[in-house]
Parts: C-alpha cells; structure tokens; sequence
C-alpha cells in the first residue's frame, strides 16, 4: 500500500451528518425558507397549520407514509427528516429510516416510513422528497465520476459550484457519492485560478513562479492551489 504525501491527505476529507447536525447557520435560513415559500407561514402558530387544503379537509387521525424508490440512485438524504419536521413544528411526527445515505437503491425499495398526524405528513412530504430527489441526484453523478477516476487509481474532488443555499447539503451529497470535499468557501482554502493570475499579470512560468513565491510568504502554513490552464506554465 502507497502512503500518500501529508499534503495531499488533507485534501481527502468528508462532511459527516454530524458535522451539519452542529453547523446550523448553513442550514437554518434555507429551511425558513422552505416553510416560507410552500406554507407562507408569518404566525405564531405550528407553520404545518398553514396547509390550506389539508385544513379544509379536517382530517384528524394518524397515518403512514412511505418513501419508496421509483429507480436507482445512490441515496443522500435519509435524515434530513429530523430537521424538517422541526423546523414545520411537526412534533407528532417519527421517521424510521430503512437505509443509509451512500447506498445504493433500487426500484421499490423502502427508504423509510413516515408515521404520525396526517396533516403533518402532508404538510412536509413533498418538501422531504425534493431535498431527497435532488441531494441522491449529485451523490449519484458523483459516484459515477468516481468510478472512472478510481480506475487509474485517482480521487475526486467536489467544488463550491453548488446551488446557493445547498452547499452544505450538496457537499455531504458527493461525498456519499465517493467523492471528497474540496473547499466550503473563499474562506477555508487558498485556490489560485485564471481569474488571479490574470489579474497578478502572469504570462509565463517565470512570472508564475515570481508570483507564488510573494502568496507563499503570505499563506503562512496553509496549502496554496494553483489551477492552469496551459502545461507551459509548469
């Protein structure tokens, strides 16, 4: 077994579901949103009382709800049903989850089972699909990608290209797909692109090299990323 250079060992890191769980300035305003837009919810009150026709159809008793696979997919998204249902004050709801983020699934297979107040389930179901639809949909193109790249014995690493206000969710979605987490922002990693070396005037690998040495004096110890367009360059 080929041990890898330290350097390129901190670039082979995963988000955890705990690592979110704790994070909830990443998600807190993207869940209010949610309740804002499916349920226009402004008052004091649980915001799944704001579904107007489940209202009017005064229903009362207790259910089941399943979440069921319709065709294959690498899964992301098994336990966000916790955090919604808390943030759609859904408190007689309990999800039991059949599987686990990362696997694989087939047609008809049982992701999990909703049970609780009818209404509540109503309210949140389609809010809980969508995140899971979209967050299996990136965790299954990145599993593909990384089945290429495993081939020649290669890591994939994701990028802070990501829907606005899913990043977090999108990031721990490749990396149930395989792959590994790259940056969360500008704020975390130095990433010299195109855009920096045009504007640092570089046209060649002297004036690269005159370059990174001023941002290496800079950077302290952190790793500094150079993206080029052109080999010469090297």
């Amino acid at each position: 077994m080929t041990l890898l250079p330290p350097r390129i060992e901190g670039f082979r890191q995963k988000i955890s579901w705990r690592e979110i769980e704790q994070s909830p300035d990443y998600y807190s305003l993207l869940l209010e949103c949610c309740i804002k837009e499916d349920l226009n919810f402004k008052s004091k009150g649980p915001a799944w009382q704001n579904d107007l026709t489940s209202s009017l159809c005064s229903f009362t008793k207790t259910g089941i709800a399943q979440v069921t696979a319709r065709e294959s997919f690498v899964l992301c998204g098994i336990k966000l049903p916790n955090l919604l249902f808390s943030f759609f004050s859904c408190d007689e709801l309990e999800f039991q989850g059949m599987v686990n983020d990362g696997d694989l699934c087939k047609p008809g297979d049982v992701l999990g089972i909703i049970e609780g107040a009818v209404p509540q389930i109503l309210a949140v179901e389609r809010t809980l699909l969508n995140f899971i639809q979209r967050l299996s949909g990136v965790a299954t193109k990145a599993a593909e990608f990384v089945d290429i790249v495993e081939q020649e014995r290669v890591g994939l690493l994701d990028t802070r290209k990501t829907t606005p206000g899913l990043r977090i969710f999108e990031k721990f979605a490749t990396a149930c797909g395989g792959s590994f987490n790259h940056r969360m922002g500008l704020f975390d990693r130095v990433l010299i692109k195109d855009n920096h070396l045009a504007a640092a005037g570089v046209r060649d690998n002297h004036t690269l090299s005159t370059f990174l040495q001023k941002v290496k004096c800079n950077a302290g110890d952190k790793i500094v990323e150079v993206e080029i367009d052109d080999i010469s360059l090297l």
